[in-house]
């Protein structure tokens, strides 16, 4: 019986880094290689060969990790069960809520309107009993708390937390929390409690040094709000034990916030030292439409959001840090690019609303699909299915593309809901621009080399090559 043969898979990619390494990178799998020395030589002849390749000639970790598949391997099968399976997923019920509308700061780029208030407990209630009827279809439950300034309305996670908690220690279901918070109210008992209620993943905005983070982040009073979040962080990083939790510092950047990315890295790192508990997302500010963007309108960085990002990796290039180390590889992780596009997420907003995106909680209503209406929930299942499906197999440049795992042709799905339901001729390159994958893709090569270092790349070694027979050009 004949080996198995294999080829390279399509969507992997290599880069020479500064060191001397080869970096591989497979797109399918969100999997990382390095290799120097003489392996270097033997590992690109396996990558150019134009044949299939016996199992037994290839290092099983370059097979195991995706990086070489059968040489039947049916590309656009896989991918599309795979986009369906995580549209209709059954793993994870997905739920947001906005526990108010209010929020403390003013920020200068954000469109929200403040028009409602807290949560009543006649909605939580509601929305209690939709969850615990829904959760019996899956096999956990995932809360994203989400504002306005979610914790002005603590007493609304406490309530609803226990309750949730409870009904999945009845169910024997696993049940974890996420908050998306400006962290101003953010102190350690506060941070602690939150832990209680299984909230273990936080986004906490940081817009650079003290002077540009308090220009564009402040109170409604126009008070600056850097140092309190700071302490916030400090008596978190000193005081609370636990490894088990995960604080995203997401920084939208704009010039003044680039221009001073050293002294923000230093200040950051004089906080937290290099608690692996805390990571930065690094993002371009834009404009969001709110009332005030165009106090910054000229502070934005120029360019496509593609330009953007090049801006930020070059930047970052120049300082270096522990902590900002794996701070780009989440623009190469294989997935939906947007939650709104899968079956298994509902967004609530205060007043009894279910959306499909967290963005239009409180604006034009375009992501509506339902309403607690007469002590029951009306979900809209036609306007519900609006917003699950997108043609990833539509264009077939993007299919020879070895980044095609990580955006599968889709786009936002709110853009993508207006473009089928409101502005139905637009031109398909106009929709092109759109693509997720259209601001990582030319500085791949710049984030391999960035992130080298980090804890993703497996090192290839000799051990590897144990057993395994290369032809005379390797």
């Amino acid at each position: 019986m004949s080996s198995k043969k294999f080829l390279p898979s399509k969507y992997t990619h290599l880069v020479e880094s500064d060191t001397g390494n080869l970096l591989i990178y497979c797109a399918d799998t969100f999997s990382f290689v390095k290799v120097g020395g003489a392996l270097k030589e033997k590992v690109k002849a396996l990558f150019d060969s134009a044949e299939p390749i016996s199992k037994e000639d290839i290092p099983q970790v370059l097979i195991h990790r995706g990086f070489f598949v059968p040489e039947d391997y049916d590309y656009d099968t896989i991918l599309t069960m795979r986009y369906l399976n995580l549209v209709n997923s059954s793993e994870v019920l997905r739920i947001s809520i906005l526990t108010t509308g209010q929020c403390n700061f003013r920020c200068l780029y954000c469109n929200e309107p403040f028009i409602e208030g807290k949560m009543t407990e006649e909605v939580q209630d509601s929305i209690i009993a939709y969850i615990k009827k829904k959760l019996l279809g899956y096999k956990s439950l995932r809360i994203d708390w989400f504002g306005g300034e979610p914790l002005m309305a603590l007493d609304v996670i406490r309530r609803m937390s226990q309750k949730l908690m409870e009904i999945c220690r009845a169910y024997k279901k696993p049940y974890t929390a996420s908050i998306t918070t400006n962290g101003y109210y953010l102190t350690k008992d506060v941070f602690e409690e939150l832990l209680k209620y299984k909230v273990i993943n936080y986004q906490i905005t940081i817009d650079g040094t003290k002077e540009v983070h308090d220009a564009q982040r402040m109170l409604a009073n126009g008070e600056g709000t850097y140092d309190v979040i700071m302490k916030n962080f400090s008596d978190i990083h000193k005081y609370v034990k636990s490894q088990m939790f995960e604080i995203a510092l997401r920084t939208n950047f704009t010039k003044p916030a680039l221009d001073n990315l050293g002294d923000y890295l230093c200040e950051i790192e004089k906080v937290i030292e290099d608690d692996r508990r805390f990571t930065l997302y690094p993002a371009v500010a834009d404009d969001w439409g709110g009332e005030r963007t165009s106090e910054i309108k000229e502070d934005l960085l120029e360019g496509s959001r593609e330009d953007g990002y090049i801006a930020i990796m070059k930047a970052f290039e120049r300082h270096r840090t522990k902590l900002s180390v794996n701070s780009f590889l989440t623009l190469l992780v294989p997935r939906i690019r947007c939650i709104a596009s899968q079956k298994n997420f509902y967004a609530f907003s205060p007043k009894g609303i279910m959306h499909k995106c967290t963005n239009e909680f409180l604006l034009d209503g375009t992501s509506k699909i339902g309403e607690y209406r007469n002590r029951k929930w009306e979900v809209d299942a036609i306007e519900e299915s609006k917003w699950l499906l997108q043609p990833i197999n539509e264009l077939n440049e993007c299919k020879t593309c070895f980044l095609f795992p990580v955006c599968l042709n889709t786009i936002c799905p709110k853009v993508l809901y207006q473009l089928k339901y409101r502005e139905p001729n637009i031109n398909k390159d106009d929709i092109k621009k759109m693509k997720f994958c259209h601001h990582g893709r030319s500085i791949v090569d710049d984030i391999l080399r960035y992130s080298e270092e980090g804890t993703k790349f497996y090192q290839l070694t000799e051990n590897d090559f144990k057993g395994v027979q290369l032809n005379e050009k390797s």
